[in-house]
C-alpha cells in the first residue's frame, strides 16, 4: 500500500497555477521587449540613449521566466523551505502593462497629442555637434534642421538646399495661407516628457 505524504510545503494546484501564470508573464514581458526592440518601436517610448535598459530588461525577464519554469518542473520539496507564492492581485498588476502593450499598437505621437505650442528652437537633447552640420541635407531630420538654423548667422546660407524629413503637418489659424510646419515630437527621457518641435515651411 502506498501512502501519499502531504507536507505544508507541497504545492497545491492553485500554487502551481499561479506559478505557471507568473512564468508566462515573465516570458511574455521579455518577448514583448524583444519585439519592440526588433521592430524599432522602442523610440516611441523612450529616448534612444536609454535603449540599453530595455535590452537588460528583456534579458532579465526571459531569465527569470526560464528559472521559474525550471523550478516548477522540479518535484515539490518534502521538507520545509522558503518558497513563497505571490497573490492574484500582484499577478494582475504585473499583467496589466503586458496586456495594454499587446492590445494597443505602438505608433509615434501625432498632431492630436499636441496640447500646447510647437517650438521652432532646438533646445531638446544634446547640443549641436560637428556631425549635425556635416550631415548631408537630405539626411537631416527635423531636429537637425532646427539645430542648424539656430547656429546659423544668416538663414540665406540654406537657400537651395534640399530637405527630406518625416513628420506631420501642423497649422494654426494665425498662419498665412500656404504656411505650415512639419512637426515631430522629441523625447528627452520617456514619452511622458515628449514635446513638439516644428520646421516652418513657407
Amino acid at each position: 500500500m502506498t501512502t501519499l505524504n502531504l507536507t505544508p510545503e507541497s504545492r497545491s494546484s492553485a500554487s502551481v497555477l499561479r506559478g505557471w501564470i507568473r512564468t508566462g508573464l515573465l516570458l511574455g514581458l521579455g518577448l514583448y521587449f524583444v519585439y519592440i526592440i526588433a521592430t524599432g518601436s522602442l523610440a516611441n517610448y523612450i529616448n534612444e540613449r536609454f535603449a540599453w535598459l530595455s535590452y537588460v530588461a528583456a534579458a532579465l525577464f526571459l531569465l527569470l521566466g526560464l528559472f521559474n519554469a525550471l523550478d516548477l518542473l522540479r518535484p515539490a520539496p518534502s521538507a520545509p523551505g522558503g518558497h513563497t507564492d505571490i497573490s492574484w492581485a500582484v499577478i494582475a498588476i504585473v499583467a496589466i502593462p503586458l496586456i495594454l502593450g499587446t492590445l494597443i499598437p505602438s505608433r509615434p505621437l501625432g498632431v492630436e497629442a499636441i496640447t500646447g505650442s510647437v517650438r521652432t528652437t532646438a533646445t531638446v537633447g544634446a547640443s549641436p555637434n560637428f556631425a549635425t552640420f556635416s550631415r548631408p541635407p537630405l539626411e537631416r531630420n527635423v531636429l537637425d534642421w532646427l539645430r542648424s538654423f539656430n547656429a546659423a548667422a544668416d538663414y540665406a546660407e540654406f537657400n537651395g538646399q534640399p530637405a527630406d524629413v518625416i513628420g506631420f503637418v501642423y497649422t494654426e489659424p494665425t498662419f498665412d495661407p500656404g504656411h505650415f510646419m512639419v512637426a515631430r515630437f522629441t523625447v528627452s527621457c520617456c514619452v511622458a516628457d515628449a514635446s513638439a518641435i516644428g520646421l516652418p515651411v513657407y
